[in-house]
């Protein structure tokens, strides 16, 4: 029979937690100014690229690299997901653009 001392069992817990998980985390700042125009900027992404979908009759798409900005024609009121890789638009969190300014961010953890 093996004994762990306090130290052993401590190591043993850590390397338990190592390995399985991957973190993905993404923030957004989306203006929208009332009319069809919106500007979506990658705030921080751990991709690199901000990925955006907009629920619209022809889903409307776009990536944008950290740091950078895009304008959409789409409005307030209109359903985006974002994501740190590309969107499933059937299986994404949407939520509706606001007049004016809003930030979007998540953190995941994935086993």
């Amino acid at each position: 029979m093996v004994r762990l001392g306090v130290k052993g069992l401590a190591g043993l817990l850590l390397l338990g937690g190592c390995g399985g998980s991957e973190r993905s985390a993404i923030a957004v700042s989306i203006e929208a100014d009332g009319s069809a125009n919106t500007t979506v900027r990658c705030v921080d992404t751990t991709s690199g690229t901000c990925h955006v979908a907009f629920a619209v009759a022809a889903p409307l798409r776009g990536e944008i690299r950290k740091g950078d900005s895009k304008r959409f024609a789409v409005g307030p009121g209109t359903p985006v997901c974002i994501e740190p890789d590309p969107v499933d638009l059937a299986k994404c969190d949407r939520r509706a653009i606001k007049q004016g300014t809003q930030r979007i961010s998540r953190r995941r953890v994935v086993d």
